[in-house]
């Protein structure tokens, strides 16, 4: 088939939308209608080596065209807004490049600098991955909660997440900061702020941090929380597509976050407190174990490469990212090839490329992905994913439902108390003055 006959067959009839994915607003459609009467010539259907004939796959394994059911991808609109009945079109795009835009209160934090990759997280963006959007939340969702819980806010409102410290902030206003997750070493004007700790910034103080010697993120939260502008219910910065957070991007030098007013004025004593890291294991350990509970195609993999996976040791690869984890380890490549549709995936979700070196797709990763999966990672256990440093190596064990929601339940039973502690603390710095 030449070229020519190849656009005027897939342009001969009308499409019908299956799924969003990949980006938000592009499309996996396929014929609604009887096929047209001139069709591909078919070819030998016998394997071939190289990859298989139904697909042309993207990096997470997206299929780009499956001529079994004449799945297409649809790129047409890709540089399009992205529209939604919960807002008036144009309203993601109202700011202009460089404006700082005021939610609920005045005074900002200014971007020094913002180390290796700072951006704008809240807990994510649930609900739009019909669209294609997916959650761009923290990747340490825990870190961010409980930095919020200790400035006085809700556990969901905005903060920024910085990888591997090396950031210096100019607070413009007076307010109320907590950092927690991984330990960059930080210090207010020179004093040091250990993670975990709530002070005080002046106007006219500078915070600045370390590269972080244990873990891999660190949050910032601050009374109020930032207040960039919502988009799709989340301030998160979606950066493949471009919108959420500060200009849809990574932070950089210049940047001016604006900081929201605070439902109540955070009290804590002049010295702030904190929590005790090492008692209440909060530190990020340098490996971890990652519990999952097996996908459908699981036992599709046979035992041997089910022993193969939960019996080694993984190494993160440097080439990983908020995007998904690549982890180096034995071949797990199968006899058989096995060939899946795209489908919809998950933050935590474990696939098995044809290459046998498996990948775990995170916070940044598409809606839809069509490498046969694993398992999907428990959700407590992605905040301690967050933190393993790359080039570390994790280990993984299969759990099943029960125990995941066993999981869940004593980490918010933890979190409840922490809430209980954080109340104390705060009430004993004010009355004493304690500086830790």
């Amino acid at each position: 088939m030449t070229p020519a006959e190849f656009a005027e067959l897939h342009a001969s009839g009308d499409y019908t939308v299956y799924a969003l994915g990949s980006q938000p607003g592009s499309r996996l459609s396929g014929r609604a209608g009887p096929a047209p009467c001139r069709a591909a010539p078919r070819r030998d259907p016998s394997p071939r080596r190289g990859r298989p004939r139904h697909h042309r796959r993207r990096a997470d394994g997206g299929a780009v065209a499956h001529d079994a059911l004449g799945l297409a991808h649809d790129r047409a609109d890709r540089g399009g807004l992205l529209r939604s009945h919960r807002r008036p079109p144009g309203a993601a795009c109202a700011r202009r490049p460089g404006e700082i835009q005021l939610v609920g209160g005045a005074g900002v934090i200014e971007i020094v600098s913002a180390g290796v990759m700072a951006s704008v997280r809240d807990l994510g963006r649930p609900g739009w991955r019909n669209l294609g959007v997916g959650s761009s939340g923290a990747m340490d969702a825990f870190a961010l909660r409980i930095g919020n819980m200790m400035v006085g806010n809700p556990q969901g409102l905005a903060g920024v997440e910085f990888t591997l410290g090396g950031f210096r902030l100019h607070f413009r206003r007076d307010t109320v900061f907590a950092l927690t997750g991984a330990d960059a070493g930080a210090a207010l004007d020179g004093v040091p702020v250990p993670a975990w700790w709530v002070r005080h910034a002046r106007a006219g103080q500078v915070l600045s941090a370390q590269m972080a010697g244990r873990g891999m993120r660190s949050y910032l939260a601050v009374a109020g929380g930032i207040g960039v502008a919502p988009v799709m219910g989340s301030r998160a910065t979606d950066v493949k597509g471009g919108f959420g957070g500060h200009e849809g991007r990574a932070l950089q030098a210049g940047d001016l976050l604006p900081l929201a007013e605070a439902e109540e004025p955070p009290r804590i004593g002049p010295c702030g407190f904190g929590l005790d890291a090492g008692r209440l294991d909060l530190l990020p350990a340098p490996e971890a174990e990652i519990r999952f509970i097996p996908a459908k195609e699981w036992d599709i993999h046979g035992p041997v490469l089910q022993e193969r996976f939960t019996s080694s040791a993984w190494v993160l690869q440097p080439d990983s990212n908020r995007m998904g984890y690549r982890l180096s380890g034995p071949d797990m490549r199968r006899d058989a090839p096995l060939e899946l549709l795209s489908h919809g995936i998950l933050p935590g979700t474990i696939q098995l490329p044809p290459g046998g070196q498996p990948v775990i797709q995170l916070n940044d990763a598409n809606t839809c992905g069509g490498y046969p999966k694993l398992g999907v990672v428990i959700e407590p256990d992605l905040s301690a994913l967050a933190q393993v440093r790359l080039g570390a190596r994790i280990c993984f064990r299969a759990v099943g439902r029960d125990e995941a929601l066993a999981v869940r339940t004593g980490r918010e039973t933890f979190i409840a108390r922490l809430a209980a502690r954080i109340a104390l603390a705060r009430d004993y710095s004010m009355r004493s003055g304690w500086n830790g």
